[in-house]
């Protein structure tokens, strides 16, 4: 109830814009201090921080492992910046990256290059699975629009970004040959979370009874469900509880509400027009099959800039109606 309150209420009030440009330079901000935190790993052998102050971070997130950095990175050192796991710095600059490629390319393309340069450098080099995924979404919609045909039918580059092309192509050789790509090739081969994130709750759901099937097992009650039907999967993690947000709908509430949440997908995307909000909106979809967004800040998040992009259009369109009635 908290956070669908707090979605209603700020919606009207959301400055998609002002708020982007703050979350762009908080990105940058994170991104650079990623890439030094990798480079001082990884040449000179120093672990930098992932929080500023013990007492900032979540009580529910401050166990010994993520917060004891000689204990954490003993296991495996992934970059995060001041986030505590990789797919949280990910999380946050993907939208930041979106809006640079999207938006900020048609006001200034040199400084669009440079922020989201910089954020998708961090990205590769936090080993994201995840953010490599949803941050390709809005370069993939960029290279669509600056490759077009023309009447003839005939492939064209914009001149002004064969440079860029160029850059790109030789980033992604020195990647492929650098250390790097053995731990990403390596996450990738054994599916980084995909297994535990994905495969479990699917191989859940077959296991569910028609009753369960209809009304779910209960919010929450994951866990004990899975004990007491005993249903055990090659995926099983410590935390049983862990779902995506898209299967939780169906294990957690059953039929009506998987549908319904499919529903709400379906009307976000049929009234979204820019690339930049069909950008987020991907980045939203995907999200919601691979992480747990339900009932979090994260899920509020990308609702209230998707549908805050949609009423920033509505209200564009209607002041512009008012223009035209107003000269006639």
């Amino acid at each position: 109830m908290f956070y669908a309150l707090l979605i209603y209420l700020s919606v009207a009030r959301f400055p998609v814009h002002y708020a982007m440009r703050i979350m762009s330079l908080m990105a940058v901000v994170f991104s650079i201090y990623l890439i030094i935190q990798w480079v001082s790993a990884n040449v000179l052998g120093q672990y930098l921080p992932t929080y500023l102050n013990r007492d900032l971070v979540f009580k529910v997130e401050a166990d010994e492992v993520r917060i004891n950095l000689e204990r954490y990175y003993s296991y495996t050192f992934r970059a995060s910046s001041l986030f505590l796991e990789p797919s949280y710095f990910s999380f946050f600059v993907c939208v930041p990256l979106a809006y640079q490629l999207l938006i900020i390319s048609k006001e200034n393309i040199k400084r669009s290059m440079f922020s989201s340069g910089i954020i998708t450098i961090a990205l590769v080099l936090s080993a994201s699975s995840s953010g490599l995924l949803i941050g390709a979404v809005p370069w993939i919609i960029f290279c669509f629009r600056i490759i077009k045909r023309d009447s003839n039918g005939i492939i064209r580059i914009n001149p002004s970004f064969i440079l860029l092309i160029v850059l790109l192509i030789t980033g992604i050789v020195v990647l492929l040959t650098s250390p790097l790509a053995a731990q990403l090739l390596i996450r990738t081969q054994d599916g980084a979370s995909i297994g535990a994130r994905v495969l479990r709750p699917l191989a859940i759901m077959q296991h569910m009874g028609l009753p369960e099937q209809i009304v779910g097992v209960g919010l929450n009650n994951l866990h004990n469900y899975v004990k007491y039907e005993e249903i055990y999967t090659q995926y099983d993690e410590s935390s049983l509880s862990f779902v995506g947000l898209l299967f939780s709908s169906f294990i957690y509430s059953g039929f009506f509400c998987f549908t319904a949440l499919l529903v709400f997908f379906i009307l976000l995307f049929t009234n979204l027009h820019a690339s930049f909000g069909k950008a987020v909106w991907i980045q939203f979809l995907i999200l919601s099959i691979y992480s747990g967004l339900q009932f979090s800040a994260r899920f509020s998040f990308l609702s209230i800039v998707i549908l805050g992009i949609i009423h920033l259009k509505t209200v564009e369109n209607l002041n512009n109606n008012s223009v035209v009635q107003g000269s006639s």
